[in-house]
């Protein structure tokens, strides 16, 4: 029986996947700053894909970022409501999902840019808002802006979001105090 290269491949790469995942410690979540926006013409680079029969360690060691998620709401939004209304934004949550520690990095959210210092490690997320709104309520989000990090996937850094015309939320009521 004759096994074709390209199915021994794809084998060996999920049981790469499998011994990567399973080998590595879980590490908890702790907060990330970012710095202010910036505005930059440089634009990003082309995306490039590890490269077949790269070795184990850098397949299970490299970071890889995401846009997990992103909403439309208020500055300062903590739940279903606010303690004062304030400007609308999108809130991009961003993802590491590998198993490595990402450097800093540059998240860009249509034209605006925000810079996160202190990288993020694996297993970790954090959330970015980025202040005000387009009249046509699409937004892309893409992490890693200028290929600063090397990841183990580079094709997965870019989410659109089409938002919602939203509706205020209320007013949070004070908890009395005794």
């Amino acid at each position: 029986m004759l096994i074709q290269p390209r199915i021994v491949y794809l084998l060996a790469l999920s049981i790469l996947f499998t011994a990567c995942v399973l080998s590595e410690d879980i590490k908890s979540e702790q907060p990330v700053k970012g710095t202010t926006p910036a505005r930059s013409p440089t634009p990003a680079k082309s995306k490039i894909t590890p490269e077949p029969g790269a070795e184990q360690g850098d397949q299970c060691s490299g970071a890889d970022l995401v846009v997990r998620f992103m909403i439309l709401m208020m500055a300062g939004q903590q739940g279903n409501c606010v303690n004062k209304y304030t400007p609308y934004g999108i809130r991009v949550i961003i993802e590491n999902q590998g198993h490595g520690d990402a450097n800093t990095f540059w998240v860009r959210v249509n034209e605006d840019l925000l810079q996160v210092e202190e990288g993020l490690a694996a297993g970790q997320s954090l959330a970015l808002h980025f202040s005000g709104t387009v009249p046509s309520g699409r937004y892309t989000a893409t992490v890693d802006v200028f290929d600063q990090v090397k990841e183990l996937n580079e094709d997965n850094n870019l989410e659109t979001f089409l938002a919602p015309t939203p509706t205020p939320p209320p007013i949070c009521t004070p908890t009395p105090t005794p």
